[in-house]
């Protein structure tokens, strides 16, 4: 049958694949054939290898094919009064009595919905339909009965018409009042037999080359619909399983590339939180030494964001929520005082310590894990707009190296992931490294694909300005969207006020206007000035010494050695620059109290 047929419906335009008489596909793999249809070589393979099978059409823009399937006589009249008069359809009947396939053009805007309406269920992209002359046969839990697909009449499949807007509107007003659609890819579950129908449905999905971290939100999703739900750790079990048998292995094989022709691509304007500085959709990170206002900036931001409010240099302004993540920062004692002080709605922030585990305790919120849970919260909540680990390194597996480009890649490519997908600011929290001698974007702790794996980079440090003792900056450091050029300038201030409790004393920040000219560099890696990975550890001895003790004046030896071991330097190679810049030193004080300070200048101006 499919080696006869399968021509005759590729002449029509549609991609087809061979079907077993359950109505599962009779090939590992399925997704190839929504981007492309079955060469003559393919076809014949398979009938070749596989025997008479049946055939079925892959639904969606590649064999521009949307099906409505009416599953009773009542939903059949519902569609058929909804077709304009002298509309030709091309339709076929299943073998279950009451039951019919129209076909129509490609929809766009739909999903695959079971039950959208009494009795209609649709296919579209990712689904598939068996055509005529398929056979299916009776099985036990009473899914596929015995008899055969057939035209109901002569209208031929290629002359299939577009979908009418009466009907179309009807299927979306199905979903609008349903509130709850239970996507196609999922066959039903029987009640009372919850385990078997689950292992069932994760290798129908398996089978149909759905990837494995789809087939295991739909599982787990079908599982919580149950009575009573069914845990999601067995759940996902099951989802290992059905690999296991369907595909011999314990996890996916590799099918192909994930590719999109550039030319098919539909460009997107960055929609920004604050213009030029933190987009929407991507990562970025502030970095910065510890007490240095990170937070209080963060504060801000979600602050801003709650109110409406534009930020500076802006005219326009989003509204929405933030999931504020934090472990370091008490959420009694710091951050919602510092909320209130920044003026926030606090009714839109949620703050994020941990994760409920299936025990009910709680643990650590492991983003390299729990992406999924964000997932969850905002399709609960979609007006979030801004989420803020801070640091993130609280919320990383503490088992695993944070030094590890890899590990570290994959943490934050889920993130980036996750922030395009959802289109919201992930905005991560970072501290900086000791050593001055690196450059800006190898400063953080950890790998160094924390700051590759961002669009947008901001590194704060206090105003080296002593008019501005109070003041912070904000500096770019890295910019893939655009030209580094602005500085944001922000003042620290206290604030108090009266709660229930008694008094609370907290600070906020409060911004200034733009400014240029601020020299990064030196202010964050100030013996970076050369490449510090072309220099060698006696130069970069030299240009410390340089920095603080030929500029600055006399400076205690054991603080130098400090400095000199954060940045990687041995007392040996520091002891030798200091020999070869003429850099004297001398005894200061008597006894235990006594310390050596090094200076270029005349002893006596060493003061004890």
């Amino acid at each position: 049958m499919f080696a006869k047929y399968a021509q005759y419906y590729l002449d029509r335009g549609l991609s087809v694949i061979p079907v077993r008489s359950n109505k599962h596909p009779a090939i590992p793999a399925v997704i190839p054939f929504r981007t492309k249809c079955p060469t003559p070589e393919e076809i014949a393979a398979w009938s070749r290898d596989l025997g008479d099978m049946n055939i079925a059409a892959i639904c969606g823009k590649l064999s521009n094919l949307f099906v409505v399937d009416a599953d009773t006589p009542e939903a059949i009249a519902k569609i058929e009064s909804l077709l304009p008069e002298q509309y030709e359809v091309p339709s076929s009947d299943t073998p279950k009595d009451g039951h019919r396939h129209y076909y129509f053009h490609h929809a766009p805007g739909f999903e695959n919905w079971v039950r959208c309406r009494a009795g209609i269920d649709i296919r579209t992209e990712g689904g598939y339909v068996l055509l005529p002359p398929s056979r299916t046969i009776a099985t036990k839990d009473g899914k596929c009965v015995t008899g055969e697909y057939v035209h109901h009449d002569g209208t031929d499949i290629k002359d299939r018409p577009q979908l009418p807007e009466e009907l179309a509107a009807f299927i979306r007003d199905g979903k609008a009042e349903s509130g709850k659609v239970q996507n196609a890819e999922t066959p039903p579950l029987t009640q009372g037999r919850r385990t078997k129908d689950l292992f069932h449905a994760a290798c129908v999905l398996v089978e149909k080359g759905l990837p494995q971290d789809l087939v295991n939100r739909i599982i787990v999703n079908t599982g919580k619909e149950c009575t009573p739900p069914y845990p999601e750790k067995e759940a996902l079990a099951h989802v290992a399983g059905a690999w296991k048998r369907c595909r011999g292995k314990a996890g996916p094989s590799t099918l192909g590339f994930v590719k999109q022709s550039i030319n098919d691509v539909l460009e997107e304007p960055i929609l920004w939180l604050w213009k030029n500085v933190f987009p929407t959709g991507v990562l970025s990170i502030i970095t910065g030494n510890p007490s240095v206002g990170k937070t209080l900036i963060a504060v801000w931001l979600a602050s801003k964001l709650s109110n409406g409010q534009s930020f500076p240099r802006c005219k326009t302004a989003l509204q929405g929520c933030t999931l504020y993540m934090t472990r370091e920062s008490p959420a009694k004692t710091v951050l919602k005082p510092r909320l209130v002080a920044a003026g926030a709605d606090c009714s839109k922030i949620t703050h994020i310590s941990a994760v409920y585990a299936e025990d009910g305790q709680e643990q650590v919120f492991d983003i390299g894990k729990n992406v999924p849970l964000m997932d969850r919260e905002l399709d609960e909540n979609p007006d979030i707009k801004l989420i803020v680990p801070d640091p993130i390194i609280s919320f990383l597996n503490p088992d695993r190296d944070t030094n590890s480009p890899g590990i570290v890649r994959n943490v934050m490519d889920q993130l980036a992931v996750f922030a395009d997908k959802r289109k919201v600011a992930v905005v991560v929290l970072m501290h900086l490294n000791k050593n001055m001698a690196q450059d800006i974007i190898q400063r953080n702790s950890g790998s160094i694909q924390f700051m590759a794996a961002a669009q947008i980079g901001w590194v704060v440090a206090p105003d080296s300005d002593p008019e501005h003792p109070f003041r912070k900056l904000m500096m770019p450091c890295k910019n893939n969207l655009g030209p580094m050029t602005h500085t944001w300038p922000f003042d620290v201030e206290a604030f108090s006020y009266q709660c229930p409790k008694g008094l609370i004393e907290t600070a906020r920040v409060v911004s200034s206007d733009a400014i240029t000219g601020v020299d990064v560099t030196s202010i964050i890696s100030p013996y970076a000035a050369v490449d510090p990975m072309k220099l060698s550890k006696m130069r970069q001895a030299e240009s410390l010494l340089r920095k603080e003790v030929v500029s600055k004046g006399p400076k205690d030896e054991q603080d130098l050695e400090q400095l000199a071991l954060d940045m990687g330097i041995s007392a040996n190679s520091l002891h030798k620059a200091k020999k070869k810049l003429g850099i004297d030193h001398a005894r200061v004080g008597s006894g235990k109290g006594s310390k050596s300070v090094w200076f270029y200048e005349d002893p006596s101006k060493v003061k004890s």
